[in-house]
C-alpha cells in the first residue's frame, strides 16, 4: 500500500518498478501510447510527490487497455483536481485505483466511498487504519493469515491506529503486542483478553523501564505476581503502594524491589549490595527515596546522607554478551569511597545517571569508572545503535556532563580499545580524547587495545591507577591524558614510587614469613617425630 498522507512519502513506488514499466512501454510497440509513457517517465521528478503521484496514475491509465472513456475521464478529473502535496493525496489515489479496477461490486464501491469520505486524512493513524480497511475491502486476502499480516504491519508502523480497529483486533494479544512494540501507550486502546494477558503486560513492563505511565495498565489481579510487581517498580517507583503485603513482608522480595526501583538489573555484580542501595538512596529522586523507605524502612538509610567519603561513580552496561562485565570491585573501592553504582542501556541513561550522582546532588566525583564493551569510537552499553552507545558523535549530549568530575579527579575507561590510535597532538582521534574534552580538568585513563583490567588501590584503599592487560601490546597498555596544564610525568613518577613501595612491602612480608617459618620449623619437626615414631 502507498503511504500517501505524508507529503515527503507521497509516492512510494520503487524506481526499479517504474523503470521496468517504462522500458516495457518503450520496447513494446503494441502497448498503447508507448512514446507518451516513455516521456512521462523521463520528464517526471519522482522525488517530488506533486509530480510522482499523477505521473504514476497517468502511466497506469495509459497501460490499461481495458480503460474506457468514462474511466479515463474519471481518472483525469482526479489527477487535475487533487493537490498531491497534502493529506488529500491518499484518498485521491485510492479513488483513482477504484476507478481503474473493473468489475467492482457497486455495494463495495459505495462502502469504499463512505470510508474515504468519513476519514480525517490529516490524522496519520486514522489514515493508516482506513487505508488498511480499504485494502481488505477491495483486495481481500486469500486467507486469514494474509489479513492478519496486513493489520499487524499497520499496527507496527502506526501503533495508535489500534484505537480505530474492531474489538476482535484490540482484544487480540498478538495484535496489541505489535502495537505496543511501536508505542507502549497504544495499550490504552486494548480491550478484553489483551487487558489481562500476563505475558503481554510483562513484555510491556520489561521494555519500558522508567516510563511511569505504564504501571497504570496493570489490572488488580496481577499485582500479587512478584515478577509483575518488580517490573512495575522499574517503570514507576511510586507504584510501590500497589504491591500487596503478601510480597512486602518478604525481606528477600523487598531487596529485589529496591534494586528494581534503582534500575540495577545485575545485582549479582555487587559484592556489597546493602551499601550500594544506601549510597544510591543518598542521590536518588524523591519518588525513589519514598519507595525505598516504604520497602526497607527508614532505619535502613540512617546516616546515608552524611557520608563524607570521596565520591566514586561506577557505570556498567545492561548488556554483556561475553561475561566480561561480571567484576565491579565495589567492595574494595568502598573502603575509601562512597560508591554510587548504575546499570545503563542508553547514552541518555548514562548521562542522566552521572548527573544524578554528581551535579544534581550538588557534588563532584573524585573517581568515575565507565565500563562497557567499546572501541576507539566509543562505548556500547546495549548495542551499536545511536541510543545504545556513547560515541564521538554525541557532542551535544556530552555537554550536559561538564562539571561532574573534580579538578585532578580520575576518569577511567574500562572499555576495550578506547585509547587506541592515541595522538594527543592531532585533535580528537579516539574516545579517550573525546572523554577528556568533556572533563579537561581531570585525568583520563584508557586501554590501547583489547584488555582485561582491575583497579589498583593503595594500602588505604585509594585509587592509584587502572591495571590494563592489553593482549597484543602488554608494554603499552595505558593511554593517560593529564588535566589541562599538567604533565603526565608526575603520574608516572607516583606509579613508580607506589610500585617500589609495594615491592619493598612484599619483600618485608616475605622476610617476616621466612623468619616465622624458621622459628616454627623445629617445633614442627618434633611434632612430626612424636606423631609417627
Amino acid at each position: 500500500m502507498l503511504q500517501l498522507w505524508e507529503a515527503d512519502t507521497l509516492f512510494m513506488m520503487s524506481r526499479s518498478l517504474l523503470a521496468t514499466m517504462a522500458e516495457i512501454a518503450y520496447n513494446a510497440d503494441e502497448l498503447p501510447n508507448a512514446e507518451t509513457i516513455r516521456r512521462l517517465f523521463e520528464n517526471t521528478d519522482w522525488s517530488n510527490p506533486s509530480q510522482a503521484a499523477p505521473a504514476y496514475l497517468k502511466i497506469t491509465l495509459l497501460m490499461n487497455a481495458a480503460a474506457d472513456q468514462e474511466t479515463t475521464d474519471a481518472v483525469n478529473a482526479i489527477i487535475n483536481e487533487t493537490d498531491w502535496s497534502g493529506p488529500q493525496a491518499l484518498p485521491a489515489m485510492i479513488r483513482a485505483q477504484i476507478a481503474l479496477t473493473s468489475g467492482i461490486d457497486s455495494t463495495i464501491a459505495e462502502t469504499a466511498d463512505s470510508i474515504l469520505a468519513s476519514t480525517n486524512w490529516e490524522d496519520p493513524d486514522l489514515a493508516a487504519f482506513s487505508e488498511t480497511e480499504l485494502h481488505l475491502l477491495l483486495f481481500p486476502p486469500q486467507n486469514e493469515l494474509g489479513r492478519d499480516m496486513l493489520i499487524r504491519d499497520t499496527l507496527l508502523n502506526h501503533p495508535l491506529s489500534l484505537q480505530y480497529f474492531s474489538d476482535d483486533i484490540r482484544s487480540d494479544p498478538v495484535m496489541v503486542g505489535a502495537a505496543i512494540e511501536g508505542d507502549p501507550m497504544a495499550f490504552q486502546y486494548a480491550t478484553g483478553a489483551a487487558r489481562t494477558d500476563r505475558d503481554l503486560i510483562l513484555n510491556l513492563l520489561e521494555n519500558n523501564h522508567g516510563n511511569n505511565s505504564i504501571s497504570a495498565f496493570i489490572p488488580p489481579e496481577l499485582w500479587p505476581d512478584p515478577e509483575i510487581a518488580l517490573e512495575a517498580l522499574a517503570c514507576d517507583p511510586s507504584c510501590w503502594q500497589n504491591i500487596p503485603d503478601t510480597l512486602t513482608r518478604d525481606a528477600l522480595f523487598c531487596r529485589k524491589a529496591a534494586f528494581a526501583v534503582l534500575n540495577i538489573d545485575h545485582p549479582t555484580r555487587l559484592m556489597n549490595p546493602e551499601e550500594i542501595i544506601r549510597n544510591r538512596y543518598s542521590v536518588a529522586s524523591e519518588a525513589e527515596r519514598t519507595a525505598l523507605e516504604g520497602l526497607l524502612g527508614t532505619a535502613y538509610f540512617e546516616g546515608a546522607d552524611n557520608d563524607d567519603r570521596p565520591l566514586c561513580v561506577i557505570i556498567y552496561p545492561d548488556e554483556d554478551g561475553n561475561g566480561a562485565m561480571t567484576v565491579t570491585q565495589t567492595d574494595m573501592l568502598s573502603e575509601a569511597y562512597r560508591v554510587v553504582y548504575y546499570d545503563v542501556s542508553t547514552d541518555e541513561e548514562l548521562v542522566n545517571s552521572i548527573r544524578q550522582a554528581t551535579v544534581d546532588a550538588g557534588q563532584q566525583a573524585d573517581l568515575l569508572l565507565l565500563t562497557s564493551h567499546g572501541n576507539s569510537n566509543g562505548m556500547y552499553m546495549y548495542d551499536s545503535s545511536d541510543e545504545g552507545s556513547f560515541t564521538l558523535d554525541d557532542t551535544e549530549l556530552s555537554q550536559r556532563l561538564q562539571g561532574c568530575v573534580e579538578d585532578n579527579g580520575h576518569v577511567v575507561l574500562q572499555s576495550c580499545s578506547t585509547g587506541e590510535g592515541k595522538d594527543p597532538t592531532s585533535g580528537i582521534d579516539n574516545f579517550a580524547e573525546f572523554v577528556h574534552s568533556i572533563w579537561p580538568n581531570a585525568w583520563t585513563h584508557a586501554p590501547t587495545g583489547v584488555e582485561w583490567n582491575f583497579i589498583l588501590l593503595d594500602r588505604n584503599g585509594e585509587f592509584v591507577s587502572p591495571m590494563y592487560m592489553v593482549f597484543d601490546s602488554p608494554l603499552d597498555s595505558e593511554f593517560v591524558i593529564p588535566p589541562d596544564g599538567h604533565s603526565s610525568f608526575g603520574y608516572y613518577l607516583s606509579l613508580a614510587a607506589n610500585s617500589m613501595t609495594r615491592g619493598l612491602r612484599h619483600v618485608w612480608d616475605m622476610l617476616l614469613k621466612g623468619l616465622e617459618f624458621l622459628v616454627k620449623a623445629p617445633e614442627t619437626a618434633f611434632s612430626l617425630i612424636d606423631t609417627y615414631l
